[in-house]
């Protein structure tokens, strides 16, 4: 047996020593090495067909970014910082550093060698009126999401959208995506950790919305899920870092979830679209990236409104998106209430034509917006069938001129379709015979109270110490008659 001893203390010397590797992933000793979406989605299978991301640039708006970490080592990352005076908080620093590994990292994450602009925004809660009106401008998504498109952003994240403490997206922010929508950048929208129906209190048009579930494709309970929902892609279990007593990221939580880590999913699965098929639109990659989605949870299990499509990276990735339309998908405009419905595919009409007054909108930063509205008999290629309930009603075949649209000189409100005033004059005509048939049954009514009274008899007035029927003194008999 001394030949077996000899062996065993051999091979715990190459150990002790370093020359037995005892982990495959390269990292540093704290640094987190992997993530359980690697092989159940499929991640490793992408990266041995060399999918890295590489030459697509991603934009991330949230809170800051710690490129010291190890898993970003090596990662091509610029931090647009808009409000240098603003003091970051442990907080943004955990959120917007695990959002970006989960893109950038190196052993785990879909686009490593993605170039990553990162812009500072507020975070939520954080947000101080303290700041200059500078910094209070800069640091609002839709500027930062103006500034995106501006340096050239091939996709943008914005991963804590709609959670239901944060605010709504405002005009600036809609405005921002109308320029998205428009030039076809994908935004990537995370739908919030309330377990809502995030369609009551967020409504980002324009932007693919984003929820989590489990690996096995059931809707996770944090989720936030509704008609805005595009699409859902595993939140958890994550392995992230948090913040120490001193602010350092040095804790690893294990077990982390939120649609937050959803969201970078989905873009960095587009970055993988991107650098495979790079001819393709943006618009012809969201529509494959739903169209090859699995079906989750149905509407029985959980609500009656909810289809839930959970992201397939594979067959995304084989399939070629240049089969799909390149309008406006359907999975960033469905139909919500009835005020979207009205106000927000007439708002992207708008904005595409030139229509969006730049004096009454939110029009910072976007040199590439042309305002038309003083053109005389502006004519506009659109059908307002074909755009509102058609199949493709976000969309419109280009070349294709419906002239039913005339907007007059100095437009700056609503347009009305030329074909629409018939049945404004329809409209109008009905409420003028209803009030006209109601002022004829008005006066059918009083004359018939004026003869029902005038057939009584005359009223005779007594006065004291006169026989019945004497005339009252000063008083005529025409009183008595109603005359």
């Amino acid at each position: 047996m001394t030949w077996v001893r000899t062996v065993v203390v051999g091979v715990l010397a190459m150990v002790v020593w370093g020359f037995v590797p005892l982990v495959e992933a390269q990292g540093a000793p704290d640094e987190i090495l992997t993530q359980e979406y690697v092989a159940k989605m499929g991640l490793d299978k992408l990266k041995e067909q060399g999918l890295d991301g590489e030459g697509v640039t991603i934009a991330i708006i949230d809170g800051m970014v710690d490129t010291t970490v190890p898993e970003l080592a090596g990662a091509d990352i610029e931090i647009i910082n808009t409000c240098p005076e603003y003091q970051r908080t442990p907080r943004e620093l955990e959120h917007g550093t695990n959002v970006t590994s989960l893109i950038a990292g190196r052993n785990y994450g879909w686009a490593p060698k993605a170039k990553i602009k990162f812009y500072g925004a507020f975070f939520g809660d954080t947000y101080t009126v303290d700041l200059s009106m500078k910094c209070n401008t800069r640091m609002k998504t839709g500027y930062l999401i103006q500034e995106a498109i501006n340096d050239g952003a091939d996709i943008i994240l914005v991963s804590r959208g709609c959670d239901k403490g944060s605010s709504a997206p405002g005009p600036d922010t809609l405005w921002a995506l109308l320029r998205a929508t428009e030039l076809g950048i994908p935004v990537v929208w995370g739908a919030g950790n309330d377990a809502e129906e995030t369609d009551r209190f967020c409504h980002p048009w324009g932007s693919l919305v984003v929820g989590a579930v489990d690996f096995d494709g059931n809707l996770a309970s944090y989720s936030n899920f509704g008609m805005i929902v595009g699409i859902y892609a595993p939140g958890q279990p994550m392995m992230i870092r948090k913040a120490d007593a001193q602010g350092a990221l040095t804790i690893i939580e294990s077990d982390a979830q939120s649609t937050s880590f959803s969201t970078p999913v989905i873009a960095g699965i587009l970055a993988l679209g991107m650098q495979k098929w790079p001819e393709a639109h943006g618009h012809q990659l969201l529509n494959s990236l739903v169209d090859t989605a699995d079906a989750g949870v149905s509407e029985r299990q959980y609500h009656p409104r909810i289809y839930t499509a959970n992201v397939n990276p594979a067959r995304f990735i084989d399939n070629d998106p240049s089969i799909y339309y390149a309008g406006v998908p359907n999975c960033v405009t469905v139909k919500r209430s009835d005020y979207l419905k009205e106000r927000e595919p007439f708002d992207y009409l708008r904005y595409h034509y030139g229509l969006l007054d730049p004096r009454d909108w939110y029009f910072p930063n976007n040199a590439d917006y042309v305002y038309r509205g003083l053109e005389e008999n502006l004519k506009l290629p659109i059908d307002e069938m074909d755009f509102f309930e058609g199949e493709n009603r976000w969309g419109f075949e280009p070349g294709t001129l419906h002239e039913g649209y005339v907007v007059p000189v100095d437009f700056t409100g609503g347009f009305l379709p030329t074909g629409s005033l018939l049945w404004v004059g329809l409209l109008a005509g009905v409420v003028i015979f209803l009030i006209v048939l109601a002022l004829i049954i008005r006066s059918v009514i009083l004359a018939r109270k004026v003869r029902r009274y005038s057939g009584y008899p005359p009223v005779q007035l007594m006065v004291p110490g006169q026989p019945p029927g004497t005339p009252s003194p000063g008083v005529g008999n025409d009183l008595g008659n109603g005359r």
